[in-house]
């Protein structure tokens, strides 16, 4: 394994619930590397979100510890982290450029760029052309760029991704798929990706986790290979490539058994 950009040790999340302390997730161990793009699979209340809440450091584990880049807790010095989510949550009362350039307002951002990373990062976005206008007259993938950029102008190293393109017609986040991608490469971003989506963790996985729930943990890592490509084959990953079937197979194989005995379809979302 090389260099590894986050940890997670016996990392467990208790809420308390009608008077009992319930876990979402428990003894949860993970590990990502850095540059790797490591996705999240599981059934609706499994603890994805929240885990990746706790890797952001807006939520503290209730047992366990979180490292990032080997400094220590999540929030220190050592990697700096970013999180985007499903809705682009941006200000309906500020411009593209204003709720972009949001982040470097608050104190703890302030050294992470120059006020003109906000021009810069919008024309590598391609919203120059929509810095000036407001959330209600951008396109669904224009809003979603803009919640981006707006995460990356502080320069994460560790990017979390809660649903990204969840809400976006498939032609849309096909095309955005690979713009993340590109934009993970290019700035030597590691992310952990959460989604319900098998075809999407397959192709921007280069690691596939499996939770169970109640309470959720990771019971399965699968290898997409997409690493492992011969040297001077095309870095664009394939959608078609010939070693997902099999691993798509294992996955839903896995998702149905974790189905309970005789549970009525409605009782069981994935």
């Amino acid at each position: 394994m090389g260099t590894l950009a986050l940890r997670v040790t016996g990392g467990t999340k208790r809420y308390p619930r009608d008077g009992l302390d319930g876990a979402v997730f428990e003894s949860l161990d993970l590990a990502v590397e850095a540059g790797e793009v490591f996705v999240l699979l599981g059934p609706s209340g499994c603890g994805k979100s929240t885990l990746l809440r706790v890797l952001a450091g807006l939520e503290p584990l209730s047992a366990g510890r979180v490292e990032t880049n080997g400094y220590g807790e999540t929030g220190q010095e050592g990697g700096r982290v970013g999180i985007v989510f499903q809705e682009p949550r941006l200000l309906p009362w500020l411009t593209v450029s204003e709720n972009v350039g949001l982040g470097l307002r608050y104190r703890a951002n302030r050294a992470a760029r120059s006020p003109q990373s906000v021009e810069e990062i919008l024309h590598d976005f391609g919203l120059t052309p929509v810095a000036g206008a407001y959330p209600s007259e951008l396109s669904g993938g224009q809003a979603q760029r803009a919640g981006l950029a707006r995460t990356l102008v502080t320069r994460p190293t560790i990017l979390l991704l809660d649903e990204p393109f969840g809400a976006l017609d498939p032609r849309t986040r096909a095309t955005l798929q690979d713009w993340l991608l590109d934009v993970v490469q290019e700035r030597r971003l590691t992310a952990v990706l959460v989604t319900h989506d098998v075809e999407e963790a397959l192709y921007l996985g280069d690691r596939v986790g499996l939770m169970s729930s109640h309470p959720g943990t990771i019971t399965h890592v699968w290898e997409t290979g997409h690493r492992d490509r011969p040297p001077g084959e095309a870095d664009r990953r394939r959608r078609d490539d010939a070693r997902l079937p099999s691993i798509r197979r294992e996955i839903l194989a896995r998702y149905q058994s974790e189905v309970p005995a005789g549970s009525a379809p409605s009782d069981w979302v994935i």
